[in-house]
């Protein structure tokens, strides 16, 4: 994996802030168009897949194409950016990690 740096939005902080533990069951993160939800999303879902192997984590959208067009989208790319080695199994909508994680 290689080092990258982000500029969060202070919501993006606060989010990110929050105690990411087996007791806490919901983060939510809600705002407008380009707030930074799906941004902050995806990138929490590959963190917590890193931190705790053999997870299986959900994401839904309102339709397939959307899920496609914007929210795998900006997994491939924090992915790419961070050199994370994963499977995309296209067939399935599964992003699976060295560490046996599933998204």
């Amino acid at each position: 994996m290689t080092e990258c740096e982000y500029k969060l939005l202070p919501a993006q902080r606060q989010f990110f802030e929050i105690p990411h533990e087996y007791d806490t069951d919901v983060a939510l993160y809600q705002g407008g168009y380009g707030s930074g939800k799906t941004f902050s999303g995806s990138l929490l879902g590959i963190l917590l897949a890193l931190r705790y192997p053999k997870i299986r984590g959900l994401v839904g959208a309102q339709t397939v194409a959307l899920l496609r067009d914007t929210t795998l989208a900006t997994y491939l790319e924090h992915l790419d950016k961070m050199g994370i080695q994963f499977v995309y199994k296209k067939a399935e909508n599964k992003l699976e990690f060295e560490n046996g994680s599933e998204i």
